[in-house]
Formats: C-alpha cells, structure tokens, sequence
C-alpha cells in the first residue's frame, strides 16, 4: 500500500505538504519544495486544478510540474456529480481502464476518493502544446483527431462483456432514479424557458416535446462502449506529432457506458462553429466511421446519421438540466460566453436536423427499441 493512504487527502492548493506530495509521487526523485499556481479558474464546473512547481536538490532531476485536481467546492454540484459516482468515475477509470484503452490520456500519479466524498488526482502537467477553447470552438483539423482517438476507444470496448463486469460504469441516466431525473428536469425546463425565450426557441420547443419521453425506460444502449461522456473542446489537448495533429482527453467524470455516438454528438453540435459544422459535418462523421473500420468496426453511415440525430435529443436533455444547476453567471465572463456559444451550437443542430419531428413520436420510438432489446435478449440465450 502506498504511504499517501496513510495521510489526509488535501482538499486544497494550500494544504498539500511536501511529506504528502513525496508520498503520492513515491518512486519518483524526492521533491524539496514547491509552488502552487491556480490554474483553469472560471473554466471548470467539476473541480478545481493548480500546477506545482517541483524543486529538487539537484535541479532538474525529476518532473518539472504536475496538475492537481480536487472536487469542486460547490455543494450543489457536487451533491449532483456525487449522484451519479462522477470522482469514482473519474478515479477508478484512471486506476483500471486508461492503461487498457487506447485513448491519449495525461498519465496519471495517484488517485484516492474518501467515502466522504474526498476526491485527489496527481497527473501528467500537458506541456509542447495547447488546451481547447470551446468559446472559441474546435477547428476542423482539431476535430479530425479528436474523432480518431474517439473512434479508437470506441471500437476496443465495443459491446465488450468485460464492461458488463465493472460496476462504476453504468450509464449516467440509469445511476439516477426516473423520478430524481424527471424532477431535476422538469426544474431545468422552467428555468431555460424563462432565460432563453426568444433566443432558443426551437430547442425549447424541443425541450417539452421531451418531458413524456422521460416517463418511459431508457432503452439499453446498442451498440455500447466506452464513452467519455464530456467529449467537449475544453476537455482536449493538442501537439504536433510526427504522424499530424495530436488530441489527449482529459477529465473522466462522466466516463460510463453508452452510445458511441454520444460522444461524437456531444462534440459535433457543442465545441465546433455551426458554420463549420455546417460545411465539414459529413465528412467528419465519415472520418469517424473509417477510423471505426480501420479498429475492425463496421458501422453503417445512415445509422451513424440515425443515432447521431436521435442523440441530440440526450444532448438537450443533458443542457436543460445543467444550465439551471451551474452557476454560468456566478463563475466567470467566460462562463457565461461558454454558455451562450454551446446551447447556441445545439439550438442550431437541432433545428437543422429537424430533431423535433424524431422527438414527437420518440415515444413509440423508445418502446420500439425496448422490444428489440427484449428479442435480442430471448433469441440470444443459449439453449440448455
């Protein structure tokens, strides 16, 4: 067991000590000073993150930096993240999955969450290149190797029985009770109508055509993988590699079970200019399923087009609820900017898709799909 197991977890910049910051980085020269820097303010909603600054005896004989991550200090979001396991989650994916999946990832130094709900990360500081900017949006290039670290990932655990193993990977909306997720909605539906009338009216639109879909089960993903579940521009890195342009993932909390194509439609319609989306759409989806074929993936374009439509209805589902739970115009100026271009991108995907014409029959639809769940289920027993 490891010496930091022994020791309190800091639940700050200003409380890590130097014993604990040697015992986490145990195998590593040992650290004789350090400075913090807060890092990533008004950026994040899930945690809060510094950069520290390493001293060694002998200069330059270990790690220059590393990022620190801690569970956010609001209450309300953390209450929510800890519904649905989000610093189990994030921990457990880095401890039991990163090394197996074939995803780039910050390396990871040391995780630990408490029972009460004490969360620490230790990770790789991401030097040589830049972090995303969703304000700004993802380029087309950027996207492009996003998609192919996606589809990477996505194609190593898909349908994989070995997921079905793991008890911290559940999809997010079947770790929360119908009800729970009906009343968070329902409180998110009032409080968009009334901040986004006239701005958005067509996701809102949208959003109460969906309000008897979330009374019926949620059918079982088909296919499934593993998702990252916050596939958004701020959450990716960049370098130059010797193959092109290289993308690195980071924050895992919402990491679970799902649709593939969730994450490709959470980035499609969230972190790229609509314009751009607009015109490089097609070609993107198409760059994701030849990366799927070239894992050993089949999947055909016009389901890709199918799921990536229905999705955008989970997608709203998901804004609708975290808009009236963070605080946009409490954090920062740039929260608020955050805001406005995501929901922005999605009103406008929505509507170029026609979402509301799936969502109104989205009843039959999800009650079609839970009886081909149950076929495939009865005609996929093997005989005794």
């Amino acid at each position: 067991m490891s010496a930091a197991e022994s020791l309190p977890l800091p639940g700050e910049p200003g409380a890590i000590t130097l014993n604990w910051l040697n015992a986490v980085l145990e195998g590593f020269p040992v650290v004789t000073g350090f400075r913090s820097e807060v890092i990533g303010v008004g950026e994040g909603f899930a945690g809060s993150l510094a950069r520290l600054h390493l001293s060694y005896a002998e200069p330059g004989a270990g790690i220059p930096t590393v990022v620190v991550k801690f569970a956010v200090a609001d209450s309300g979001v953390r209450g929510v993240l800890e519904a649905f396991g989000g610093y189990t989650r994030e921990s457990r994916f880095y401890d039991e999955l990163a090394d197996a999946t074939p995803v780039a990832t910050p390396r990871c130094y040391y995780t630990r969450v408490d029972p009460d709900g004490a969360n620490v990360i230790v990770m790789e500081d991401l030097v040589s290149g830049w972090v995303g900017d969703q304000v700004e949006g993802a380029s087309v290039a950027e996207t492009r190797a996003l998609m192919t670290q996606l589809a990477r990932m996505h194609a190593h655990w898909w349908n994989s029985p070995e997921l079905e193993t793991l008890d911290w990977v559940d999809a997010l909306e079947v770790s929360m009770d119908r009800q729970t997720l009906k009343a968070y909605y329902m409180r998110g539906l009032a409080a968009f109508e009334r901040e986004f009338e006239g701005q958005f009216d067509y996701s809102i639109e949208c959003a109460r055509a969906i309000v008897p879909l979330l009374d019926e089960d949620t059918p079982a993903a088909n296919p499934f993988t593993l998702t990252q579940g916050d596939c958004r521009h701020d959450n990716a890195f960049y370098r130059e590699g010797p193959g092109g342009l290289e993308a690195t993932l980071f924050d895992w909390q919402m990491t679970g079970v799902a649709s593939p194509i969730s994450d490709v439609t959470r980035w499609l319609t969230q972190s790229v200019q609509v314009a751009d989306r607009r015109e490089h759409e097609e070609a993107l989806l198409a760059h994701y399923l030849e990366c799927l074929e070239d894992a050993g993936i089949s999947f055909p374009m016009w389901r890709l087009r199918f799921e990536y439509r229905l999705d955008m209805a989970r997608q709203l589902v998901t804004w609708v609820i975290a808009n009236e739970l963070l605080d946009f115009e409490g954090t920062s100026e740039r929260a608020v900017a955050l805001q406005q271009a995501v929901i922005g991108r999605l009103d406008a995907a929505v509507a170029d898709h026609k979402a509301l014409r799936l969502i109104r029959v989205g009843v039959w639809l999800i009650r079609l799909l839970n009886l081909m769940a149950r076929l495939r289920s009865t005609f996929s027993r093997k005989p005794r």
